[in-house]
């Protein structure tokens, strides 16, 4: 099986890490968008998934994501059934690519880990992307992104998007995508679609497609 890229991001119940007294935040949603070498879109993941943790004020008020409403969208699944469902244990051709890569990671890890199950293998860090690659890797979109965009900071992936194509346009794009691919929002009707794992992935996606001559090996 070719190389594969896979373009994922979460919304968790906190932001916080786990602590030898108190559990770590967990993850409600995972969404991934994996592309061939042609960058046409392969497959799409869009889960939400319980918790044992309830989702702290300050998350909530980044993603909209109620535990009311997680409850419902969920299935009462939680994050390992997701991982179970979606064999995100057998991908082993690919590269992971996310933006804020290391915390997304870490709460990947740290949900299955405090549950009682092993963490995901993201495999080594790369600076390129490839897809004659062999074997998993993973790739920090926001730090090479907001570089090659000319920025001597890291900066928020919004700012990415409407540098380079503008909130509506960003917006007609979500629309089109959400009905293309059957995509369960819960937020409908709000105008931000950022914040929502699903959407920030495809704004990583048409970023990354815009520096892909840079980017790519």
């Amino acid at each position: 099986m070719s190389h594969q890229l896979v373009i994922f991001d979460t919304e968790t119940t906190s932001l916080f890490m786990r602590t030898p007294t108190k559990a770590g935040a967990e993850v409600i949603q995972f969404a991934a968008i994996m592309v061939d070498e042609n960058f046409n879109i392969t497959r799409v993941i869009n889960r939400y998934c319980s918790s044992t943790q309830l989702v702290d004020s300050e998350a909530l008020k980044v993603h909209k994501l109620s535990d009311k409403k997680i409850s419902i969208l969920s299935d009462d699944k939680f994050f390992e059934q997701i991982v179970r469902e979606e064999s995100l244990r057998n991908l082993d051709n690919v590269t992971w690519i996310g933006y804020n890569i290391n915390f997304d990671i870490k709460m990947i890890n740290q949900t299955l880990f405090q549950n009682g199950y092993e963490g995901l293998d993201f495999g080594k860090n790369t600076e390129m992307l490839s897809f004659r690659k062999n074997g998993i890797y993973h790739f920090d979109a926001m730090r090479c992104l907001s570089r090659l965009s000319g920025y001597t900071h890291n900066v928020k992936l919004s700012d990415l998007i409407n540098k380079y194509y503008g909130v509506d346009y960003f917006r007609r794009l979500c629309c089109t995508f959400r009905n293309n691919f059957n995509i369960i929002d819960p937020l409908i009707g709000e105008e931000d679609f950022f914040h929502n794992a699903i959407f920030d992935s495809l704004a990583t996606l048409v970023i990354i497609q815009k520096f892909k001559n840079f980017l790519l090996e």
